[in-house]
């Protein structure tokens, strides 16, 4: 007698084939908006390679699991959507500094494997490559300043900008928080006017 195939299993390949697709959609037109590049493309390769070690234990010890590259996106097809993407890439030293940094990470990841070849080199993942020749703009900033519960340092600093003729602009995660902090200031004589726009929600 044939068996019957699964509804859940068909219904998982399904998903498993669409899954592009749904990437595609939730992205739509954006612009992908990516803050230290560098950082991501580290962070990410742990990501892949602690699911494959823990794919290889489980798979070694004979219990039932579903490879990594069948439940997140591969590698590969996040490459090529990021890539068909526009982007701004947001790098503190720019991309020279990165193009450096690459080419070491490479050189360490040989001598890793040559050391510790037992435990398989990490997965390159190169979302984000350094010698891509993209137009690139130099913007000069600086750390703000962290008050720490200060509050009457705060509303001084703010004081001195107005003299200056300057605008302070606060962005605070919620309505609420911007409704205290007006309150907060206005213990201190300062005058604040709370703005608050759903399209930016």
């Amino acid at each position: 007698m044939k068996e019957k195939p699964s509804p859940v299993g068909n219904g998982l390949s399904r998903l498993f084939e669409m899954r592009t697709q749904i990437f595609s959609s939730i992205l739509g037109d954006c612009v992908l908006v990516v803050d230290e590049p560098s950082s991501i493309e580290t962070y990410l390769g742990e990501v892949f390679e602690n699911l494959s070690d823990r794919y290889r234990e489980i798979d070694q010890a004979d219990d039932i699991a579903l490879p990594p590259e069948e439940l997140y996106l591969p590698v590969e097809e996040l490459r090529r959507l990021i890539q068909s993407r526009q982007r701004i890439e947001l790098r503190t030293l720019g991309r020279a500094a990165a193009e450096l940094d690459q080419g070491l990470a490479s050189k360490l990841k040989r001598l890793k494997f040559s050391l510790v070849r037992s435990r398989g080199p990490r997965q390159p993942t190169f979302l984000f490559p350094a010698a891509e020749r993209a137009a690139e703009f130099e913007w000069q900033a600086q750390s703000t300043m962290r008050y720490h519960g200060r509050v009457a340092d705060l509303a001084a600093s703010v004081t001195r900008a107005a003299v200056d003729g300057r605008t302070t602009l606060f962005v605070l995660p919620s309505l609420g928080v911007a409704e205290r902090v007006t309150q907060i200031l206005a213990e201190y004589q300062v005058e604040s006017t709370v703005v608050f726009d759903r399209r930016i929600v």
